[in-house]
C-alpha cells in the first residue's frame, strides 16, 4: 500500500497483518500509540506514533502537523472499505517537532474516515527529559 505523506512514515514490515481471531467483529478502529519527548535543550519535542490502519484501506494520507490550543496535532486520513475490521496495518512516524516549542504541551493523533465510528484518536503529553 502506498502512503501519501508530507512526513516521514513507513509501514512496519510484518510477516502478516495484524489480525483478529476468526470469530471477532470488530467494527471499531484502534487508537494511535504514541509518545512525546521534549529535547533536554528544549529546543525540540521527539514524537514516536504507532498508527493501525485496517487492512484493505486506500489512500492512507498523514498531513502536516497543525497546533490546535497549543497541542501538535496531526491526521491520518484514510478510506476504509468494508464494515468490519479483520486486520490492520501499522506504520511507524518518528519526528522533531521544532515549531514553537516552549508553547507545546501535548500531541495528539487521529485517524480519519468519513465514518466516525472507523475514526480514532490519543492525545499524550509531552514528557521533558
Amino acid at each position: 500500500m502506498e502512503v501519501k505523506t508530507d512526513y516521514e512514515i513507513s509501514r512496519i514490515e510484518l510477516e502478516s497483518s495484524f489480525h483478529f481471531p476468526k470469530n471477532d467483529e470488530v467494527t471499531d478502529a484502534m487508537a494511535p500509540l504514541i509518545t512525546a519527548k521534549r529535547s533536554s535543550d528544549s529546543s525540540s519535542i521527539l514524537i514516536r506514533a504507532i498508527v493501525f490502519v485496517p487492512t484493505g484501506s486506500t489512500d492512507v494520507f498523514l498531513g502536516e502537523p497543525t497546533v490546535i490550543n497549543d497541542i501538535v496535532t496531526y491526521f491520518v486520513t484514510f478510506n476504509k472499505v468494508g464494515t468490519l475490521f479483520y486486520g490492520f496495518e501499522m506504520y511507524y512516524l518518528e519526528t522533531h517537532y521544532t515549531k514553537n516549542v516552549e508553547r507545546i504541551d501535548q500531541v495528539a493523533f487521529f485517524l480519519h474516515d468519513d465514518d466516525p465510528r472507523t475514526s480514532r484518536g490519543t492525545v499524550t503529553t509531552v514528557q521533558t527529559s
